[in-house]
């Protein structure tokens, strides 16, 4: 009888108790009795708690609205949606390509499984408004993926991504194949800063990259238009920043903890800030870009969707300890009131005293509220 490819079902795991959470051994058994990572258990109960689809929302009557605004305020609107339906498209279509292969932690890989999904219901509910408003929904398709100032502000973080696909890839291959496709330590050793520098630009993407959109399409809806946009919109935005953020925080945490994390860490750290300020950058640059013709929206106006974005970007640099490597400004004062009504205000904002330094966490234990101890002597 032929025995099955460890590395498509490892039926001999050793490490059920310690597992780490990335480029360890190949998964086994899904396991949810011998729980080492119970915050990515609860962000997933929590996201399977509040699961919603696109067909909940009807967006008739925007296709209304659309040609009665000023075509300014409806220009706005379009290319807002179409930058989060290709932002969200890029995650759904890379979470599970890159994740799959080298998540080694079942309890882990379930939360990143349904975050997964949940991006795609997140690009299928920007595919439907665009559907259900437009006459010719086929030509703002076209339009979409035309726009090249849009699609400009994702260069920052895709080559990140092309990377880190490249090399789950070959961990992939090397797991299935290891004697027709050898990996040597130097190389193990460069996959792992890859696979945790796209662990960071996929939390920059969503924290910070979200947000200027996010601030357009909240602020045109306090106007009393677009509403159901804007209802489809918030429990993306909910989906967001209060279970994928928080999700790709605890793991990069729990990355640190361990010696080889911390490593990586130190490794990028002048890469992260890099990455960080030129996402900063991209972003006040297509607030730019969105008003180079003179015109504000009623409620806000370009200096308070930039603020928005430095608010925004305080997540990544409180969490990484950057804050003051960063060439963006300081913003600590919620500039768009209107987001306290969309998303909660303690997802918004962590202090550094919410979000412990990573620089300081190599070997540390981590305990949670009942006391319970994790053991992470010998990860990977």
């Amino acid at each position: 009888m032929t025995n099955i490819n460890q590395a498509i079902f490892n039926s001999v795991l050793a490490d059920h108790e310690r597992t780490p959470i990335i480029l360890g051994k190949p998964r086994g058994l899904t396991d949810s009795i011998t729980s080492q990572y119970p915050v990515h258990t609860k962000l997933y109960e929590q996201l399977r708690v509040q699961d919603w689809t696109e067909k909940e929302f009807r967006f008739e009557m925007c296709a209304v609205e659309f040609k009665k605004v000023d075509p300014l305020v409806a220009k706005d609107m379009i290319r807002t949606i179409a930058w989060q339906w290709e932002t969200d498209s890029t995650a759904a279509n890379t979470l599970a390509v890159i994740l799959g292969s080298v998540v080694s932690s079942s309890e882990v890989w379930t939360g990143y499984q349904r975050i997964a999904d949940n991006e795609s219901i997140h690009a299928l509910t920007y595919a439907k408004i665009v559907q259900q408003s437009f006459e010719e929904p086929l030509k703002v398709m076209a339009d979409v993926l035309a726009d090249k100032e849009a699609l400009q502000r994702l260069v920052v973080v895709a080559a990140v991504f092309e990377r880190a696909a490249i090399s789950a890839h070959r961990w992939a291959l090397f797991q299935l194949a290891p004697k027709l496709y050898p990996l040597t330590p130097r190389e193990q050793y460069l996959i792992y800063d890859d696979i945790f520098l796209y662990l960071v630009a996929l939390l920059i993407m969503e924290r910070v990259q979200f947000s200027a959109s996010f601030g357009v399409t909240f602020g045109i809806c306090s106007t009393n238009t677009f509403i159901p946009i804007g209802d489809a919109v918030q429990r993306i935005a909910q989906d967001e920043f209060e279970i994928h953020v928080p999700f790709g925080r605890e793991t990069l945490t729990r990355l640190v903890q361990t010696d080889r994390g911390a490593e990586a860490f130190k490794n990028n750290r002048d890469i992260i800030i890099t990455m960080l300020n030129e996402a900063v950058e991209q972003e006040t640059n297509w607030v730019d870009v969105m008003h180079a013709d003179g015109h504000e929206n009623p409620g806000f106006g370009p200096d308070d969707l930039k603020a928005w974005v430095y608010y925004s970007a305080a997540f990544p640099a409180n969490m990484f300890d950057i804050v003051n490597d960063v060439k963006f400004p300081k913003v600590t004062e919620l500039p768009l009131p209107y987001m306290a009504d969309r998303v909660s205000l303690a997802a918004l904002q962590p202090s550094p005293q919410e979000a412990p330094s990573t620089q300081y966490l190599v070997n540390a234990v981590e305990r949670d509220d009942e006391g319970k101890t994790f053991d992470t002597d010998g990860l990977y």
